[in-house]
């Protein structure tokens, strides 16, 4: 089921909200994640970047925000329950899915879950999820392990409300059809 998204429609002088989920290991790329977004949060203060999830870098990732300034723009909250997670989902407008090149994890339900939400995504390209998102229509992709080119997708979707909105649109029409395909 697709549940209409609550932030899209905010005034631009609001915060951005970027989200990111999984466990907190080198494979989701979280310090090449925080590192991109330290330079957009740099150029526009109203960028933040929410983490979610737990593991054996919290310590790592949380001195690397401290080292790139950041702790007023980055938070990592820990696990959540799926139903906390929606409400992350709902507080967010862009969505970062970061890997490392040669993960061919599957398509995470939660990138599904962000796209369903009309969030714009943001993810590298490796393993399927090229499978869902098509550059620039639905979502932006990136290639693994280059930071530059993950801090340019960032600030792209925090300055161009127009190129968000149009992306999450997009994102939720292509969840929307893959649902209606299944059920047929």
């Amino acid at each position: 089921m697709v549940r209409p998204h609550l932030i899209n429609g905010l005034a631009r002088s609001g915060p951005i909200r970027i989200l990111a989920a999984g466990d907190l290991v080198p494979e989701n790329d979280f310090d090449l994640l925080i590192r991109a977004f330290a330079g957009v949060a740099r150029l526009d203060p109203r960028a933040r970047l929410i983490i979610v999830g737990e593991g054996p870098e919290r310590d790592a990732l949380e001195a690397l925000v401290e080292d790139e300034e950041m702790r007023d723009y980055v938070g990592l909250p820990g696990d959540v329950p799926p139903e906390r997670f929606y409400a992350w989902l709902d507080r967010a407008h862009v969505f970062a899915l970061t890997r490392h090149d040669g993960c061919e994890q599957s398509n995470p339900a939660v990138l599904s879950s962000a796209m369903a939400e009309g969030l714009s995504v943001i993810a590298s390209d490796v393993g399927p999820v090229h499978d869902l998102i098509a550059d620039g229509t639905n979502g932006l992709m990136v290639p693994p392990g280059e930071c530059a080119a993950l801090s340019r997708a960032l600030h792209l979707v925090v300055e161009h409300d127009m190129l968000r909105r149009r992306l999450g649109a997009s994102a939720q029409l292509t969840v929307q059809s893959m649902e209606r395909r299944r059920s047929a």
